[in-house]
C-alpha cells in the first residue's frame, strides 16, 4: 500500500510513530557526505530504505527548489502519477510504503537524491530516522542506539565518507 499525504492528512492520521522523519539529527549524529554519482546515490537510498525492511516507511519531502537547476518536476510529477498521486510534491510531500513497496521507496528517496531536496525517511517501527540534505550530506539519528549504530555500520561497511 502506498499512500501519498499532505501534512495535514499525516497529522490527522494518527501515525505519530513516524516521529524521526519529524525531525532531524542531533550534532551528536554521524554526519556522511552524500556522494555526486548518481549510482552511488541510489545504493544510498537502497541501503536506506532496507535498514527499514519489513516495515511501513515514510519518505518525507522536508524541502525542495534550493537548487532548482538541479530538479525536473516534470519527472517527479510522472513518478507520482505513476503511484497514483495527481497533486504537486508541496502540497503532498509526504509518501508512505508499505512493506512490499520498499522498491517504489527506494526509487522516490533516489529521486529526492537526485534533485537535491532535503528527505526524512523512517519506519514504522521507530527508533530510527535519517534524513538527507540538499548540502549533500545525510545521517542517521534516533532514540534506539542499536538501530542507528546498525544503520553507520551499513554505510561504513560500503564506503560512504564521513562529512
Amino acid at each position: 500500500m502506498t499512500r501519498i499525504m499532505s501534512q495535514e492528512q499525516f497529522a490527522a492520521s494518527g501515525r505519530g510513530r513516524f516521529r524521526d522523519a519529524q525531525s532531524g539529527p542531533p550534532k551528536s549524529a554521524k554526519f556522511y557526505k552524500l556522494p555526486a554519482d548518481a549510482g552511488r546515490k541510489l545504493l544510498a537510498a537502497e541501503l536506506a530504505t532496507g535498514l527499514f525492511e519489513g516495515e511501513s516507511v515514510v519518505v518525507w519531502v522536508k524541502a525542495r527548489g534550493i537548487w532548482e537547476s538541479c530538479e525536473n518536476l516534470c519527472l517527479c510529477g510522472l513518478v507520482r502519477t505513476a503511484l497514483g498521486e495527481t497533486r504537486e510534491i508541496d502540497d503532498a510531500p509526504i509518501h508512505l510504503f508499505g512493506p512490499p513497496d520498499s522498491e517504489q521507496a527506494t526509487a522516490v528517496l533516489a529521486m529526492c537524491l537526485y534533485f537535491f531536496w532535503d528527505v526524512a525517511v523512517a519506519g514504522d517501527r521507530g527508533g530510527l530516522g535519517l534524513f538527507f540534505s540538499h548540502d549533500e550530506w545525510f545521517a542517521a539519528f534516533g532514540g534506539d542506539a542499536e538501530r542507528v549504530g546498525l544503520a553507520n555500520s551499513v554505510f561504513d561497511a560500503r564506503g560512504f565518507e564521513p562529512e
